[in-house]
């Protein structure tokens, strides 16, 4: 379910006494429970008593005894409840009985994120979806994300210029949370001013202006190892940002391949709305640079920068060392 229709739902359909929600974005599944929580206060005009579990780390016998008895600090309590897809059906069993004869003012609010095929086959997955209201919130597209972005900024009475928008979602990429945070900083920068404008967008980016982030996408892309090894240095001072920069630059490189398939089939504004670039001079300079790469080339660097990615994650090793690994073997 889409998060606005979703939200629209919560507001106006009858409350359930259990919930079941599960998105692969981590900002919409908080932001959804937020929500539910807000429309249960509204209905008590009170606040309701939260406890969050985590159930890889306390037993089901213990949560449901709290299920089971009132709280001494409200009227209603909201038990939100994560780490359950790994219960055993011994477990199971006894959550499912819990579920068929509830305690009335305890609402369980299920938490998951991202459920595989094999998840949605499990025994837990199935006693949840008929016990209790499951939703599944799905992540927004990139047009989804750039409207959203343009609502966050008017909620402060802003609007946003069309590149400015471009740079901070090819900057953040379509991750909501770090989005969030880029906005709220762009809102006090913006001190009084009413429109976000491309440079406010760069000066608050989190990289350095003139060695920034996309000239180290072009010195990969372009094979220019030193330049490249230099600037990783600089706008890799933390390990983590490692895997937000395979993060883009793997988006650049299935934009390229898009880009490359779709040209000559369509008109350049029909690519870029295909692909998700909606400023003409971005879309333009990547029709260019596709050019200097064969379809075999892009394919061959994608699969590599997986590779990447896979042995950073499983490995406690600095990833910046496997980040120079990765320029290494990306600019050869």
């Amino acid at each position: 379910m889409k998060f606005l229709e979703l939200k629209s739902t919560l507001q106006n359909a009858k409350l359930d006494p259990h919930y079941f929600f599960h998105s692969p974005d981590p900002y919409l599944l908080d932001q959804t429970r937020q929500l539910l929580i807000r429309r249960i206060q509204d209905d008590l005009k009170e606040e309701i008593h939260l406890i969050k579990v985590d159930l890889e780390e306390t037993p089901v016998d213990s949560i449901l005894n709290v299920a089971r008895n009132l709280t001494l600090f409200a009227r209603r309590q909201m038990i939100q409840v994560k780490g359950f897809m790994k219960l055993r059906e011994n477990q199971g069993k006894k959550l499912e009985e819990y579920l068929r004869n509830p305690c009335e003012p305890t609402v369980l609010l299920f938490l998951a994120g991202d459920l595989t095929r094999e998840d949605r086959e499990k025994k837990i997955f199935k006693i949840l979806e008929s016990r209790t209201r499951m939703i599944e919130i799905s992540a927004l597209d990139e047009n989804e994300v750039r409207r959203w972005i343009g609502s966050r900024f008017k909620l402060s009475g802003l609007s946003i210029e069309a590149d400015a928008v471009t740079f901070l979602q090819e900057s953040q990429g379509n991750n909501l949370e770090r989005l969030s945070h880029e906005i709220e900083k762009l809102t006090l920068y913006a001190a009084g001013e009413k429109r976000i404008t491309f440079p406010m967008v760069e000066v608050t980016a989190g990289f350095p202006r003139h060695h920034n982030i996309y000239e180290f996408l072009d010195a990969i892309l372009a094979k220019e190892k030193l330049k490249a090894l230099k600037l990783a240095n600089e706008i890799l001072p933390d390990s983590s940002e490692t895997l937000y920069i395979i993060f883009l630059l793997n988006r650049q490189l299935r934009q390229l391949l898009q880009i490359k398939e779709l040209s000559g089939k369509l008109g350049i504004g029909e690519i870029g709305r295909q692909v998700g670039l909606f400023n003409r001079m971005v879309l333009e300079k990547m029709l260019l640079r596709s050019k200097h790469f064969s379809k075999r080339s892009l394919v061959l660097a994608i699969s590599r920068l997986a590779m990447w990615d896979d042995r950073i994650k499983r490995s406690s090793v600095d990833t910046r060392v496997f980040a120079e690994l990765m320029i290494h073997d990306l600019t050869n």
